[in-house]
C-alpha cells in the first residue's frame, strides 16, 4: 500500500493505493491519527487506486471519524471503487460515514 498526502484549502487529502486488509490498516490508521494529532481536522480519503479493503479497513474509517470530532473536523471518503463500496454497503458503513462519490464533490462538500 502507498499513501500519498496533500493538503487543500484546508483539506488534508489520503490518496491510498494498493489493499487495505489487516496487514496494512494500521499504517493508514497510525498515519491519520498522526495527521489528526498535528491538527488537521478535515481528512478526505480517496480510494480510488484501492482494489481490496477488508473488514480491517472500516475500523480505519471509525477512528478516523472519532479522531477529528474534538477538533470539529469531517471525515469523508470519495471514489471509492465497485468492490469496496461492497464492503461499506454489506456493513452499513455507507450510513456511519459520508462516501462521496467524486473527489470535486468531496471537496466542494467541506
Amino acid at each position: 500500500m502507498e499513501i500519498d498526502i496533500q493538503n487543500t484549502d484546508n483539506i488534508t487529502v489520503i490518496n491510498v493505493n494498493g489493499y487495505l486488509d489487516a496487514n496494512t490498516s494500521p499504517v493508514l490508521d497510525q498515519k491519520i491519527a498522526d495527521l489528526v494529532a498535528e491538527g488537521n481536522a478535515n481528512i478526505l480519503l480517496n480510494l480510488k487506486d484501492v482494489g481490496y479493503m477488508s473488514s480491517s479497513g472500516l475500523r480505519v474509517f471509525l477512528n478516523a471519524s472519532k479522531a477529528v470530532r474534538p477538533l470539529r473536523g469531517k471525515f469523508k471518503v470519495c471514489q471509492v471503487t465497485p468492490d469496496v463500496m461492497e464492503v461499506i454497503k454489506m456493513t452499513g458503513f455507507d450510513i456511519i460515514v459520508d462516501v462521496i462519490e467524486t473527489y470535486d464533490a468531496a471537496i466542494s462538500s467541506y
